[in-house]
């Protein structure tokens, strides 16, 4: 599991949980933990890469790792593009509370083997934007 970010108690979680690479994608599993009172859909999210302006150097060090919204302000990011999300497994689409589901993206970057921090934008549970930020 890529570590660096907990679970919400109240509200939706997205985690990261294992990337594998190949020449020309990424394969991102992850889990959709619903703790709060009510179900949620799983959308297939949106992906972007996230240009840092600031501390772009330590991107190769976090390399694997999920990071928090906060840790992701330090970076300063500017610009964003979008990634191509190629298929998007998704067993179960609904995520009744108390439950986690699990799925697989598989992401087609410019490029595969650099590090980048990528952004993944979920749907929101009605309260919260759901998201998760991770250096990959």
């Amino acid at each position: 599991m890529l570590s660096g970010v907990r679970p919400a108690k109240d509200y939706v979680t997205v985690l990261i949980k294992e990337v594998v690479r190949d020449k020309n994608s990424l394969y991102v599993r992850f889990a959709v933990s619903n703790a709060g009172s009510h179900p949620y859909r799983i959308v297939s999210p949106n992906v972007f890469t996230l240009n840092p302006t600031k501390n772009a150097e330590l991107l190769a060090g976090m390399r694997n790792l999920q990071i928090p919204e906060q840790t992701t302000y330090q970076f300063q990011p500017s610009e964003t593009s979008q990634v191509a999300v190629r298929t998007a497994a998704l067993p179960q689409k609904d995520v009744p509370p108390g439950a986690t589901v699990e799925g697989v993206l598989v992401l087609e970057p410019a490029d595969v083997q650099k590090a980048g921090m990528y952004e993944f934008i979920f749907g929101n549970d009605g309260t919260h934007r759901i998201q998760a930020t991770a250096v990959l």
